[in-house]
């Protein structure tokens, strides 16, 4: 058994290395304020303490993973472990893509986390539209087991999440395992940056998916939040205002278990608990039925 994020943190700082995962230089975070008693009164970003720093991109995984799981009717804890286990495969170094792809020898594991865990496949638009539709129903059925690890679940979310950010062109097609989106990052088209190339569009319509998923799996037919609306309205309205891709989409909810400083994300996430012997298992079988659906596509 494993803490989560206690052993082998990726520490890394040059933002060209990172473009595979995501980066931000940036001490500017944009904080969502969600609500001054129950989560369900959204108001508008604004900018956060300027001290504050960042590593990673949090807000596509961390941060949303969270506030969905909340307003698709799970409890705070359990919307913190799909937060903290969403964030994880950025996080923790033999999950990452940029050690996996450059450092870590051994072709089967590194397409099962590159292509697999972060949706790095080069496919098509079909491919693409595939795997979403794999990826949504593998999380409802994870949400929905009373024995899968919530971990798990984490993990499903951050491919469903990446096969909508790793995507280039209109329609989508995916980036491919080699160097996956690092010249776009590069160029500053970076794909995991929200606020730029009308980027938010793809991040508002995996909001709704991951939405429906997750709400399916615990009341289904359950109708969409209207602060799910108020929120997606916000995102819209902060894209409407022009391209940064320093802006990030921030969650603090008023319990304290989701904050706008990273390191106290990582705090909160610290303590949990993933049988390390299972991550090798899950990353076999995620490959299987992704690598078997798109081969049925093709």
């Amino acid at each position: 058994m494993r803490k989560l994020f206690a052993v082998a943190l990726v520490s890394l700082t040059t933002c060209g290395l990172l473009a595979l995962s995501g980066c931000s230089s940036s001490p500017d975070i944009h904080v969502l304020d969600i609500g001054q008693t129950n989560y369900e009164a959204v108001s508008n970003l604004k900018a956060a303490d300027a001290s504050a720093t960042v590593g990673y991109v949090v807000d596509g995984h961390f941060y949303t993973a969270g506030y969905v799981a909340y307003l698709a009717g799970y409890d705070s804890r359990t919307s913190l472990e799909l937060a903290c286990s969403t964030q994880a495969p950025d996080e923790i170094f033999k999950l990452n893509a940029v050690p996996v792809s450059f450092w870590i020898i051994g072709p089967t594991y590194r397409h099962q986390v590159v292509n697999g865990l972060h949706s790095l496949h080069g496919g098509d638009t079909a491919a693409v539209m595939t795997r979403r539709a794999v990826l949504k129903q593998m999380i409802s059925e994870s949400a929905a087991s009373t024995t899968t690890p919530k971990w798990q679940t984490g993990f499903l979310i951050h491919a469903f999440g990446d096969s909508y950010a790793h995507v280039h062109h209109n329609p989508p097609e995916a980036y491919g395992e080699g160097v996956g989106h690092l010249f776009d990052s590069l160029s500053r088209n970076d794909p995991d940056a929200i606020f730029i190339n009308d980027n938010h569009v793809r991040y508002v319509e995996y909001v709704r998916e991951l939405f429906e998923a997750l709400s399916q799996a615990r009341q289904p037919g359950k109708a969409a939040s209207p602060a799910l609306d108020t929120f997606i309205g916000n995102i819209k309205a902060e894209a409407e205002k022009g391209e940064d891709k320093e802006k990030k989409v921030t969650i603090v909810m008023n319990d304290g278990r989701l904050g706008h400083d990273p390191e106290t994300a990582r705090k909160a996430c610290k303590d949990m608990i993933i049988d390390d012997a299972q991550i090798r298992p899950f990353l076999q079988n995620l490959s299987k039925r992704l690598d078997e659906a798109q081969r049925a596509g093709s």
